[in-house]
């Protein structure tokens, strides 16, 4: 109840969002290089922003230093996070109000989030506690770079709370049941908490812990290069086809620099070494706007567009990579830092998505306490970094290439100015809802182009919010849609939903193309009739040829908020984008689905906003339709 009356209490002196980003829209010909300032300055504006939203009820213990979030209505529980960006915002100015901000948070977190045996849980209707690791690494952060700098009694106290939380995490990752409820981020996460508390408390029983879980998590990375587990448990792999948990957003922002920290705290040069290559394959998913393509991941319900909403960054990664040679990670860190600069808005916080403004969505907190720690500690290692650097191209700026990752059944292909992701998933973090959360089918999950960016994005077959007080709740929409290119009967039989499609690929000539074939299905598996896509992308777009065996429409739902006309006549529908001009034909009249909010729909996930065209089919006909740039 106390998270509602907060909303009531708005007033008394928090100043709350309702303003939207002011930019908010991966436009790459504005993926230019950021001054080596905007880290900081950009640090000093979600400081600024989380501030704003911090309670000063110095006589309720319940909400005095908590956070309001006006998106979600509640008080988010793990905004101790912010010591640490907080901490570094104080050193860097030297102003008071960033220091007593953190103690603050501390503060309200031990006084409603501490539980009995020592850790904190989520938030008050959530009482999962292994977060408590990524509090620990807050802490541990602030006491390793700013220990001697913070006031003797928050100094202590940040201790006490430092030294319990190792031991509780020590203790839990004892039990044989841990491993068989977290994702491999947590285990990532926790061999660096111990690697740094081993050698800061001068604790061998916790450098040995660190080593144990470095073993554990040796061998999920593929022969592809991904780090695999984020399902529950870890080790799991679909039935079907063997395919694993792969979230690409989680691993860069979360696992692969806790992994690299606790190898270099370990001097393991040779597992460093491993998990480099691995980070280089993962950012062959980063677009050359710096948004990072999580459109396949087992967490997809999460992306945010540029990255994950609960994760912390991959900015620290990147630092890593610099520092250890890779010559384009300085600019594929320019590239995030910029986005998310445009995707900050006047309120100082950072938006989950693309479209927020355009859908009259405000921004919730999580997003942009989580990324702080991230940006707060990019700030920090780059007091060591050159000013110059290497600007080799990012991976995925390379085209004509296609990257294949069986492990998760997933293809990147890049030709011409065009970017896409091709997905025939079956492996989601929660297995007993798998057909809920798919993106796979043989569907094109990501269609990006150079100038004028996202332009097809795939999100879960049937929505539903999979972690309810991790996920932030729409103004309009009761009824979420899926963007996912797609075929599907009235029923709900659809072609995303097949876990045994069987697909084909090839690169040749300029032309890469792509071919599932299937059954369209069931949410609850059940099997109906058989389908057929055929994708081929070229220099000037993509197009598809579909049919199955039963009426059905075929999908196709152009991302696009204020920044995009699309006008359907007939068989063909005109797109344009800032100056650039796309055409959609078809072989069948182009219809668009009524949504709630007109001709639009608006999802969370990563901020989407789309118009649903689709194609009316009759068993066995085969629809031609394609979506091309106009040559200017």
């Amino acid at each position: 109840m106390k998270t509602w009356l907060t909303l009531a209490l708005v007033a008394a002196g928090t100043a709350f969002a309702g303003q939207q980003a002011d930019g908010g829209k991966a436009d790459a010909s504005k993926a230019v290089r950021v001054s080596c300032k905007e880290p900081a300055r950009l640090l000093a504006r979600w400081c600024d922003g989380m501030m704003a939203h911090q309670l000063d009820f110095p006589h309720d213990r319940g909400l005095d230093g908590a956070m309001a979030c006006s998106a979600c209505g509640r008080l988010h529980g793990r905004i101790g996070d912010a010591v640490y960006p907080f901490v570094v915002q104080w050193d860097r100015t030297g102003d008071g109000k960033y220091l007593k901000a953190a103690r603050k948070s501390i503060a309200w977190c031990e006084a409603n989030m501490l539980c009995g045996d020592g850790s904190y849980q989520n938030d008050y209707m959530t009482p999962w506690n292994f977060i408590t690791v990524f509090s620990q690494l807050a802490i541990g952060r602030t006491l390793r770079q700013f220990g001697e700098k913070l006031p003797g009694e928050f100094r202590s106290q940040l201790e006490a709370i430092y030294l319990r939380q190792t031991k509780w995490l020590f203790d839990r990752f004892q039990e044989r049941q841990t491993y068989e409820r977290v994702g491999v981020n947590y285990l990532c996460s926790y061999a660096e908490a111990m690697a740094e508390a081993g050698h800061r408390l001068d604790e061998p029983k916790y450098v040995e812990e660190a080593l144990k879980a470095m073993g554990r998590i040796k061998p999920l990375i593929s022969p592809d290069g991904l780090l695999m587990g984020e399902c529950v448990p870890m080790e799991l792999r679909t039935p079907a086809r063997g395919r694993a948990g792969v979230d690409i957003a989680y691993n860069l922002e979360e696992a692969l620099p806790a992994m690299l920290a606790a190898a270099e705290e370990l001097e393991d040069e040779e597992f460093a070494s491993a998990v480099v290559e691995s980070a280089k394959v993962h950012l062959e998913f980063m677009l050359p706007d710096g948004g990072i393509d999580n459109s396949a991941g087992s967490r997809a319900y999460k992306w945010s567009y540029s990255g994950s909403r609960t994760a912390d960054g991959v900015l620290p990664l990147l630092a890593r990579l610099e520092k250890r040679g890779v010559g384009w990670a300085r600019r594929a860190a320019e590239r995030v830092v910029g986005l998310h600069a445009r995707m900050t808005g006047d309120d100082g916080l950072l938006y989950g998505g693309l479209y927020y403004r355009d859908a009259g969505e405000p921004a919730c907190l999580h997003q942009t306490f989580t990324h702080a720690k991230a940006l707060a500690e990019y700030v920090v290692m780059a007091r060591d970094a050159s000013e110059s650097a290497g600007d080799g191209p990012m991976p995925r700026e390379l085209s004509n290439r296609v990257a294949r990752h069986p492990c998760m059944d997933v293809e990147l292909a890049s030709v011409g100015p065009w970017r896409a992701t091709f997905s025939a998933s079956d492996a989601y973090i929660y297995p007993g809802v798998a057909r809920r959360l798919s993106v796979g089918g043989g569907s094109p999950t990501l269609l990006w182009h150079e100038r004028a960016g996202l332009l097809l994005a795939a999100t879960q077959a049937d929505f539903f919010h999979a972690e309810p007080t991790n996920q932030q709740e729409t103004r309009r929409e009761r009824k979420i849609l899926s963007t996912t290119p797609r075929l599907e009967t009235a029923d709900g039989f659809s072609s995303v939903q097949d876990f045994d499609v069987k697909v084909k690929s090839g690169l040749d000539n300029g032309v890469y193309s792509y071919r599932a074939e299937g059954v369209l299905t069931s949410l609850k598996g059940e099997k109906g009739a058989a389908f057929a896509l055929d994708y081929a992308l070229d220099e000037t777009g993509v197009s598809v040829r579909a049919k199955a065996a039963a009426a059905c429409r075929y999908y196709l739902p152009v991302v696009g908020g204020d920044d995009t006309e699309i006008d359907v006549a007939g068989n063909s529908a005109a797109v344009s984008r800032e100056g650039r001009r796309f055409v959609v034909t078809s072989s069948a009249p182009l219809e668009v689905r009524r949504t709630e909010r007109g001709d639009r729909s608006f999802t969370t996930i990563a901020g989407l906003m789309a118009e649903h065209l689709y194609v009316e089919l009759k068993p066995g006909e085969e629809l031609a339709l394609s979506l091309r740039a106009v040559a200017r």
